[in-house]
């Protein structure tokens, strides 16, 4: 709307900028006054770029792009290979490199990462990149791989030997996040649900939820994508009708977002859709009461220590990313937002002790401090008297300007 200064192309790099800044968690909608999901803005501008062809595509994104749109078993493995195998071995060599010859510049972008407007240089790239290792203890197959079940034309169902047909059936839908890139979480989901005791039925062959594609704003692909899945699905009601399916569980949460628009209640009558986690508290599975061996089962490197580790404050302490939740990367903000505002507003010190209380509009106590005096506050008569008075000072200086309109 800022269109006073004149119209340039560089908007377009300023467009590119704003939407890669947005995750699309559409959490801006709820405090937002006028309801704006800016979630949904940045989908369509970054269709809107790709479409003007403004979209600068990446090699890294046009990988990831490669792996979650592809659904032939021979293109997704080679692809994983590249990307996941060959890719992260080769970033956490180079943050082995970078602990040694750039040691400073790499610690300063954990600690204070600096502005992120504009495209930034090669070398702040580079130190970006190899700030921190990324994860080394990947799977080294899909789980479909490990499950024996790339056979795009069979509808697989896991089950325990001499369960009744009659058993509860759940549809689960791993995405490409949980059976591709990190395959060790559709297994583990897959190990729940068969101790929880019923029956799991996958879609046939490697399926993508859409969401990415959508994200990144191609819309087009994505509708592709959603439909040929609807359609899919469809066919897998009708053909395990007799399972009378009334539950679709999911293990990521923007694949929840996307099934949401896949209507799953035309698909199986009256199911509902249900993140793993809730699935199983519903039957009263929680992570501390799980016994030992189901973890094991899992992985054979589960020990006694694996209580300690999923504790809410071992899962508090180990959130050390930039806005984490651990002690240390919180206390780096507390730091960090001092300086900013000693550099800034050139406060040093706040004032303590100021308040004022108040409980169902009666005042129920009130201090003032050297620094803050807390003067009573406007009644609700004095309140509607300037606003009526500042209305008509707008009235009146309206109508004197209105007198040197062109």
């Amino acid at each position: 709307s800022q269109t006073r200064r004149g119209l340039s192309l560089r908007h377009f790099d300023e467009l590119v900028d704003i939407a890669d800044h947005c995750t699309i968690c559409h959490r801006c909608k709820k405090p937002c006054p006028v309801k704006i999901d800016f979630g949904e803005v940045t989908t369509a501008v970054k269709a809107f770029l790709i479409r003007s062809g403004w979209r600068e595509m990446n090699p890294a994104s046009l990988l990831g792009g490669a792996l979650v749109n592809a659904v032939n078993p021979l293109a997704v493995k080679t692809l994983r290979a590249a990307g996941v195998k060959t890719g992260y071995r080769l970033q956490r060599y180079g943050v082995e490199l970078a602990e040694k010859s750039l040691a400073k510049e790499v610690d300063q972008n954990r600690n204070r990462p600096g502005a992120t407007t504009g495209k930034p240089s090669l070398m702040k790239q580079v130190i970006h990149l190899v700030s921190r290792p990324l994860p080394g203890a990947v799977p080294k197959k899909t789980m479909r791989q490990m499950l024996g079940i790339e056979d795009e034309i069979t509808i697989p169902i896991l089950r325990r030997p001499g369960m009744p047909e009659d058993t509860e059936a759940v549809f689960y839908f791993p995405g490409c996040g949980s059976e591709r890139l990190f395959s060790d979480v559709g297994l583990a989901v897959e190990a729940m649900l068969w101790r929880a005791g019923v029956q799991t039925v996958l879609p046939p062959g490697y399926r993508c939820c859409g969401h990415p594609q959508e994200a990144y704003g191609e819309s087009d692909r994505a509708a592709k994508m959603m439909t040929e899945n609807r359609v899919l699905f469809h066919r897998m009601a009708n053909t395990l009708n007799y399972l009378d399916i009334k539950t679709v569980v999911v293990s990521c949460g923007t694949c929840i977002k996307a099934l949401d628009k896949y209507e799953f209640d035309k698909i199986f009558p009256g199911c509902r859709i249900i993140d793993i986690h809730e699935f199983l508290l519903e039957r009263g599975v929680t992570l501390e009461t799980l016994p030992l061996e189901a973890y094991q089962s899992c992985s054979p490197r589960c020990g006694e220590d694996i209580y300690a580790a999923i504790s809410l404050d071992a899962c508090v302490a180990r959130r050390t990313s930039e806005g984490g939740t651990a002690p240390d990367s919180v206390r780096r903000q507390i730091k960090a937002m001092k300086e900013l505002l000693e550099n800034v507003a050139g406060i040093h010190e706040v004032p303590q002790g100021a308040y004022s209380l108040r409980i169902n509009g009666q005042l129920h106590g009130k201090n003032s401090s050297e620094n803050i005096v807390i003067e009573k506050s406007l009644t609700i008569e004095l309140m509607i008297v300037a606003f009526i008075a500042s209305l008509l000072l707008l009235s009146a200086c309206s109508a004197f300007m209105s007198g040197y309109s062109i």
